[in-house]
C-alpha cells in the first residue's frame, strides 16, 4: 500500500527543441515521472499504448494542423489534464478560444519552471484552469 502512495504522477512531454525538453524533465523529475517524445506521431503512440497524468506540449512543435490534433487527443484521453507551452498565438481570436477551450492551462515561453510545477500542483487538486471569459 505504501509503494501505491509514493507513485510518480507521469507527465507525456513533447516539444521539438530537445534541449528544452531535457531541461524541463530535469526540473521536474525530483516529482514527476517525465516520457518525452519529440514527433506527432510518438505522441499519439504514447497516449495510445500508456496513461499519463499530464500531457505538457508546445503547440508549434505539431507536424500536422494543431486543431485536428488536438481533438484527436482529446477523444484518445478526454480526462488527462493538458498544459500547452506556446510562444505567443499567432491565429484569430476564434482559433484562439478553440485551442484554450481543449487545454487545462497554458504557459507562456520562456518561463520558470516553478511556475510550471506551481500550475501542475494546482491541476492535480482542480479541473480546468484557463478561462475562456
Amino acid at each position: 500500500m505504501q509503494r501505491l502512495k509514493n507513485k510518480k504522477q507521469k507527465i507525456l512531454l513533447f516539444d521539438n527543441d530537445n534541449e528544452l525538453a531535457n531541461n524541463i524533465k530535469l526540473y521536474l523529475e525530483d516529482i514527476y515521472s517525465v516520457r518525452i517524445v519529440i514527433s506527432t506521431e510518438g505522441l499519439i503512440s504514447e497516449i495510445n499504448n500508456n496513461s499519463y497524468d499530464f500531457l505538457i506540449f508546445e503547440v508549434n512543435s505539431f507536424d500536422i494542423h494543431f486543431n485536428k490534433i488536438i481533438n484527436k487527443i482529446r477523444l484518445i484521453v478526454p480526462n488527462t489534464k493538458i498544459i500547452l507551452m506556446c510562444t505567443f498565438f499567432d491565429t484569430d481570436i476564434n482559433t484562439e478560444r478553440f485551442i484554450l477551450s481543449k487545454v487545462d492551462d497554458y504557459i507562456f515561453k520562456p518561463f520558470n519552471v516553478n511556475l510550471l510545477k506551481q500550475k501542475l500542483t494546482i491541476l492535480l487538486t482542480s479541473k480546468k484552469v484557463v478561462s475562456l471569459s
